[in-house]
């Protein structure tokens, strides 16, 4: 498998990016910031996806691009989409465990110096050791621990060789004692009759003693009873009188308690509802609400009227007024017209009789007069209902405007003012029954006054307080009275009586007794031992048996200590002339890096990896990081190399920062070498390893900026 094109259309950071890759080595350089991990993780995403999700960089739905693939000779296309990849991947991918490629195909610096992965576990037993060959930590270990279990490793070591060399001298000493110790058996006898005697006599001497040591030691044992009693006694007489508190008295106060409770509840809640319809006047006087009730119940009677009127001017419409003849402008007409006839006759009979024509005049103004004066009055027009309707209208909203002042509301919308009035008159009413307010507060009075006179009899709260503890305390005094002196009695004790009534001294008889009756039992162990001569015969016949053992053991030590030491060489003779393919593809890339100076070995007896040079032999712990990495680079590029069948891979993210300029220049030769048997590609923001890879025959090199 060949990675031939990469198209990232986005993936993280990075957008409409188009990459060709060659056979060889392909170095892609960059400065960071460029794309170079996000690129090395599209390309590791597509080929065996994470299940982390904790990935840099961080997954997007928007992730989109195209992989091409030439798989021997087949052109492959794999396409992501958000998390999901169209296409099938090729077989030598196909099933991967994630962790493993990118640990080994797909390495950044901390992948990179990750050594768990390919010296411990599956990796470091398929590809690190000689076939068959880890079992041989096994048998040499095996051999081992059984030179150490037979015949030790030191002189002093636990082991059985080591036990047996310790039982046999103790088995000898012993059969050696017993032998002489049957010439003690008569002296034995003798100093047990004597024994017997002295114990004999002192215990004739201490029968008389013995009832009044009984009480003694019995007074002795409940010494602490009584004094306890005592102490008890004095507590009980200290709490006093009393009023003794039942448990009835408990109950009865415990209901009235509740009673009392529940009652203020009650006047609470009370107290709260009418508070609440205080607090829903919104500021205004209960009393003037009250006072001016029968006012705001009329214009509740009246808004209906109210509404009609205000509806019926909205429909009138208003009419320019006309100007009507007054009675005293037809009077003037009339007398107008009278003047001018009379000038006009004194005109024509002085002046000329042409002044006739001003009488005729007049005389027709004075008819007109007379006439209009006669006419009837004119009908009632639509402007005389308009001004009923805005009569009635104006005194609705003149009554409630001053309803509202006397109440200190605030006038708006006529028809939702009077709305708020009438709430306000309903809460009022509502205020003024005072019924459910004095049934609470009698109630919570009559629970408080019999809870009072519960405590009358223990001298209020504070004296049933202290009348319980001390019935409480009392209780539990007369019940630790009562065991104690019980227990005396079963004892045989009077509670009254708490002095002994007998004189007793120990004397030390029974001191003495015990000391002897001792020594006697040993005696007579030793004597009877004598006796036993099978255990003579027992002892002489595990002396035989243990140095037959010897024998055993130490042929068993010997055929051990051989088939070690053979073991041993052996390993050491097959690993130093055979290793693993791996390791030997390892060495012929750590060649290069190095210039022929270390050589990787592993010693399958340890399961360590390590490296040899011309002066030492050093573990990867003790190494300096640019080797360390020198090394790991070289066996991970074997593994990947074997794993892979050169079919997969290999994308390394600037793996060689570690490196100083020799070791990047043996490390670039070595990368290309590796080329020619698998794809290699190099993501770097290193001017120097690009400068490196650019000499090599071959390699190509790609700027991502």
């Amino acid at each position: 498998m060949r990675i031939r094109r990469v198209r990232i259309n986005s993936f993280g950071g990075v957008r409409d990016r188009d990459y060709r890759f060659g056979e060889g080595l392909t170095v892609m350089y960059g400065p960071n910031e460029s794309g170079k991990t996000s690129t090395m993780e599209f390309i590791r995403e597509v080929l065996a996806p994470s299940r982390k999700r904790d990935q840099y960089p961080k997954r997007a739905k928007t992730d989109s691009g195209i992989l091409d693939i030439d798989d021997r000779g087949t052109d492959v296309r794999l396409e992501l989409s958000s998390k999901d990849v169209v296409g099938e991947r090729p077989a030598c991918v196909q099933g991967m465990d994630e962790s493993v490629f990118r640990t080994i195909f797909a390495m950044d610096p901390d992948t990179l110096d990750n050594a768990d992965t390919i010296t411990k576990g599956e990796l470091k037993s398929r590809f690190l050791t000689v076939p068959g060959g880890e079992r041989m930590a096994e048998v040499t270990d095996a051999m081992a621990d059984s030179v150490k279990g037979i015949v030790g490793l030191r002189s002093n070591s636990d082991s059985e060789l080591r036990g047996l060399q310790k039982e046999l001298p103790e088995l000898e000493k012993r059969i050696s004692s017993m032998r002489s110790e049957a010439d003690r058996y008569g002296e034995l006898s003798s100093e047990i009759a004597s024994l017997e005697e002295s114990i004999a006599r002192l215990r004739s001497s201490s029968k008389q003693d013995e009832e009044a040591k009984r009480i003694h030691d019995l007074y002795e044992s409940n010494a602490d009873n009584y004094r306890r009693l005592e102490k008890l006694r004095e507590d009980r007489t200290s709490l006093g009188p009393f009023v003794t508190v039942t448990a009835e008295d408990i109950a009865k106060r415990d209901e009235l308690e509740r009673n009392v409770v529940s009652a203020r509840a009650a006047a609470e809640t009370v107290e709260a509802q009418r508070e609440e319809l205080r607090n829903r006047l919104d500021g205004v006087d209960r009393r003037k609400v009250a006072h001016r009730s029968g006012d705001i119940e009329a214009l509740q009677g009246r808004v209906s009227t109210y509404r009609e009127a205000k509806a019926a001017l909205e429909r009138t419409p208003v009419q320019k007024p006309q100007s009507p003849q007054s009675p005293g402008g037809r009077r003037m007409l009339l007398v107008a017209g009278i003047v001018i006839a009379i000038v006009g006759i004194a005109a024509g009979i002085i002046v000329t009789p042409y002044a006739f024509a001003a009488t005729a005049v007049g005389a027709c103004i004075a008819v007109a007069g007379l006439l209009r004066s006669r006419a009837p009055a004119p009908a009632p027009t639509a402007d005389d209902g308009r001004a009923r309707h805005e009569s009635e209208v104006r005194s609705f909203e003149s009554t409630l405007g001053e309803i509202c002042s006397d109440l200190g509301v605030p006038m708006g919308d006529p028809e939702s003012t009077l709305s708020r009035l009438v709430g306000y008159r309903q809460i009022s009413s509502q205020l003024s029954a005072e019924t459910e307010v004095l049934k609470a507060r009698n109630a919570r009075l009559t629970s408080e006054n019999a809870l009072a006179g519960f405590y009358t009899r223990f001298s209020g709260e504070d004296g049933y307080k202290a009348s319980l503890t001390k019935t409480r305390s009392a209780s539990t005094i007369d019940g630790q009275i009562s065991a104690i002196e019980q227990s005396l009695r079963n004892a045989g004790l009077d509670p009254a009586v708490p002095v002994c009534p007998v004189a007793w001294e120990d004397k030390g008889i029974t001191d003495e007794m015990n000391d002897l009756s001792s020594e006697m039992g040993r005696l007579k162990a030793e004597r009877d031992a004598i006796l036993r001569m099978d255990d003579l015969e027992k002892a002489m016949d595990r002396l035989a048996e243990k140095r037959s053992e010897l024998s055993e053991v130490l042929a068993r030590g010997a055929v051990a200590v051989l088939a070690s030491a053979i073991a041993e060489e052996a390993c050491s003779e097959a690993y130093g002339s055979v290793q693993p393919g791996v390791l030997t593809a390892a060495n012929r890339y750590l060649g290069p890096m190095t210039g022929g100076r270390y050589s990787i070995e592993v010693d399958p007896r340890t399961n360590d990896i390590s490296v040899r040079s011309d002066d030492d032999t050093l573990d990867l712990a003790r190494l300096s990081s640019g080797t360390r990495a020198q090394v790991l680079l070289s066996l991970k590029l074997a593994i990947a190399r074997e794993m892979g069948g050169g079919e997969v891979p290999v994308i390394l993210d600037d793996v060689l920062l570690p490196f100083d300029s020799t070791r990047k220049e043996g490390a670039v030769r070595a990368l290309s070498s590796v080329s020619s048997e698998m794809q290699v590609i190099l993501f770097t923001c290193d001017a120097e390893t690009r400068r490196l890879a650019q000499e090599q025959p071959g390699a190509a090199v790609l700027d991502m900026v």
